[in-house]
């Protein structure tokens, strides 16, 4: 755990050295326009990594955070829209974090199975005053074998969440979790 926190570290560090790199290059090069887009970038980036952070469940944070240092052909971005801190809701956080984690990772496995062009994988939690919302968005050649749609599928059914989709290729499954009333 502690040798994968200082590669996630090393790899963040990375990242801002090479920010502060183009940054530097655009100032050299008297490109202002250039340089107020990439810090928009950048501040857009900080946003997501602090909605990401306050989820509520260290495992997931964590997990997320560790998303950035997986060298392969799959990307998976997590966005967090509003107010998200799963200690805050009616839900098992910790089931509801190995759920979330399980499927990402079967998509992950099945985007490097295919040794396709890169594959992209957008989650979004959102919640409202009724529901908990995760939407997952596959954008890739990977065509998901059936024994992963299962898989996932098994997740889904065995937690809290329920799908809301019928989508069969399992490119843009949505699932929901309902709060009780009362």
């Amino acid at each position: 755990m502690q040798e994968a926190s200082i590669q996630i570290l090393n790899h963040h560090r990375h990242d801002w050295m090479n920010d502060l790199q183009v940054l530097y290059g655009y100032i050299r090069m008297n490109k202002p326009e250039k340089v107020t887009h990439f810090v928009e970038k950048i501040r857009d980036r900080m946003g997501m990594e602090s909605a990401n952070s306050k989820l509520g469940e260290p495992s997931l944070v964590f997990y997320i955070q560790s998303l950035r240092t997986i060298t392969s052909a799959f990307h998976a971005q997590v966005s967090v829209e509003g107010d998200v801190n799963l200690a805050q809701l009616p839900v098992d956080r910790k089931q509801l974090s190995r759920v979330l984690i399980g499927i990402i990772e079967l998509y992950r496995q099945a985007a490097e199975t295919a040794k396709t062009d890169i594959a992209d994988l957008h989650v979004t939690i959102r919640k409202d005053v009724q529901a908990l919302e995760v939407d997952f968005t596959f954008d890739g050649e990977a065509v998901m074998s059936p024994d992963t749609a299962e898989q996932i599928n098994k997740l889904i059914a065995d937690s809290a969440l329920r799908r809301t989709d019928n989508d069969m290729t399992m490119k843009n499954v949505k699932c929901m979790i309902e709060f009780s009333k009362g």
